[in-house]
């Protein structure tokens, strides 16, 4: 008789506790065990605006549609992880997941230097079809970057990088000629010796006093630099064509992706379709709207016909061929091929 009330008695308590919401075994207490709560960094400031919006409304998304399967703690403004610092951090497990710039580490991971070659793609559109999510190109660079334990989320297209000048307009890579441009990364430089100029690397903050003192001819960049720098007060032509692309991608280690629930990672993955696109159009339309009705102003715009472009693009032959030799000719070839086509 004692033991079955001692039977009735652990029934009734367990009830009530289920009942209240607080059981061991609620709905609730489930979903918050399962929930994982992943760590992301940037450097990038909200001060960019053309950047900002599609960052943030990334993390928006997932820490809306993954509620009781994944949220993100999101650390900008380089508060967690410095540039420099955001690929050994998300290697060493300091962040999950990092929106990381294809240029910084083009050396580790070469693959990726099919997004900054030249003169491939006009418009960030053409960008985006050919590297979006499940795209031949986006799996054929998920399967090199495996090697070395990298797992691309989400490409980032930003808006192409074009040439800057202070002493004369550039329409042909013989006005190239003696020039020494101002680049940030090893793809770029190799960009401009392709064409026939020298190319030097200064900070950004150094650029605005070394175009106005003639250290430099000119930069090789994207228009938010020129526009967060006031650089067009300075500069005097810009050759509007496609010098070379840049990415903001949404990253994480491979392995570390493995260990995911599939729950999370179909999570991560519609975010990533969403900001993917998102940036693509925003960023150009924000600089196309905020940017460049300052540069009509201040510069001359020089729009290059079709064989003009075609000429700066056999210059380039040599550029990539050296970066096939990168990659490896078969991996090199084809990612060519799929990002050339039609």
């Amino acid at each position: 008789m004692a033991k079955l009330s001692f039977k009735w008695f652990f029934i009734i308590i367990l009830a009530v506790l289920m009942l209240s919401g607080k059981g061991l075994f609620c709905k609730e207490s489930l979903s918050h065990a399962s929930e994982v709560k992943l760590i992301m960094a940037t450097h990038v400031m909200p001060a960019y605006k053309d950047l900002w919006p599609s960052f943030q409304g990334f993390v928006d998304y997932v820490n809306e549609h993954g509620k009781g399967i994944v949220q993100i703690d999101f650390h900008h403004s380089g508060t967690l992880l410095k540039y420099r610092g955001l690929l050994p951090g998300l290697q060493a497990g300091t962040a999950d997941l990092a929106f990381l710039h294809c240029s910084g580490i083009f050396t580790t991971y070469p693959i990726l230097g099919i997004w900054e070659l030249p003169f491939l793609n006009r418009h960030p559109d053409d960008i985006y079809k050919h590297v979006k999510i499940d795209s031949s190109l986006y799996k054929l660079m998920n399967q090199e970057l495996a090697k070395k334990d990298l797992f691309i989320i989400a490409p980032g297209p930003l808006p192409v990088q074009n040439l800057w000048t202070t002493k004369k307009p550039v329409r042909t890579p013989a006005d190239m000629k003696g020039l020494k441009i101002r680049t940030a990364g090893k793809i770029e430089a190799k960009t401009l010796e392709a064409l026939g100029c020298a190319a030097t690397s200064i900070s950004s903050a150094e650029l605005y006093m070394a175009l106005q003192r003639g250290t430099v001819g000119g930069a090789l960049c994207y228009p938010g630099t020129v526009h967060s720098r006031t650089l067009d007060e300075v500069l005097k032509y810009v050759t509007a064509a496609n010098f070379g692309t840049y990415q903001m991608f949404i990253g994480c280690r491979r392995s570390f992706w493995n260990g995911l629930s599939q729950e999370a990672r179909d999570v991560l993955i519609e975010a990533g379709k969403w900001y993917e696109r998102d940036i693509t159009v925003k960023c150009a339309k924000y600089i196309d709207e905020k940017y460049w009705p300052k540069f009509r102003k201040n510069l001359k715009i020089i729009e290059l016909t079709a064989q003009e472009r075609e000429g700066f693009q056999a210059k380039c032959g040599s550029l990539y061929d050296w970066w096939v030799d990168q990659v490896g000719t078969d991996v090199g070839k084809k990612a060519l091929e799929l990002i050339r086509a039609k």
